[in-house]
């Protein structure tokens, strides 16, 4: 069981990338303008600088989780290509650096590679810190009960991030098995479960 202090902030992306579709035989490497490889290089360079920010503020995280490529058949070079980012961080500092430091590499590799790109922003939500003094509130319960409640931030998000500007908001998180999440196979002990419920009751009782 873990006291959770706060819910990272979202930003997403849609990324147009423009090429020419041409035939895969007839076409030198030299004169391809191949927008899967361009894209396909972006999504590489936002790995590598998504490394860059969670050494510098853990549980910073980049996603590519969804390609569309045009014509999609197999001896054509790609003309087109639409993937999507998933930007999260703890702070409102890292996730405009983020926004940043993306926008510039897939800059970078536009020129390099004399492709088109349009970057769109399709969502922004703020990072999240959840209420101090519930949260003592919640430590103190756990230490009257002899239980270790570790402090984490929440890298997924939670109805708790839209309650919280509004009225004071806590939440702990109950381990699941292999940290599986928004999986079939996620299970966690009924041990863990009822320590999580006795944290809470001592909570509200004190």
């Amino acid at each position: 069981v873990a006291r959770v202090t706060a819910i990272n902030g979202r930003r997403q992306y849609g990324v147009k990338v423009r090429g020419d579709a041409n035939h895969a035989g007839w076409t030198k490497m030299r004169h391809r303008r191949d927008a899967l490889a361009a894209a396909a290089e972006m999504v590489g360079a936002l790995e590598l600088l998504a490394h860059d920010l969670d050494r510098r503020m853990d549980h910073t995280v980049i996603t590519v989780g969804r390609l569309v490529v045009e014509p999609n058949a197999l001896n054509v070079i790609a003309g087109r290509v639409t993937f999507w980012i998933d930007l999260r961080g703890r702070t409102q500092e890292i996730l405009r650096e983020g926004d940043e430091l993306l926008r510039d590499e897939i800059s970078r590799i536009t020129r390099r590679r004399r492709v088109e790109v349009a970057i769109e922003q399709t969502e922004a939500l703020p990072a999240i810190t959840m209420d101090a003094g519930l949260c003592d509130r919640l430590r103190q319960a756990a230490g009257r009960l002899k239980v270790a409640l570790p402090e984490v931030a929440s890298g997924a998000l939670h109805d708790a991030a839209i309650l919280a500007p509004l009225l004071p908001t806590a939440m702990l998180f109950v381990a699941s098995r292999d940290g599986l999440s928004h999986n079939p196979a996620e299970y966690s002990r009924i041990e863990d479960i009822g320590v999580a419920a006795r944290i809470v009751a001592e909570a509200v009782r004190a």
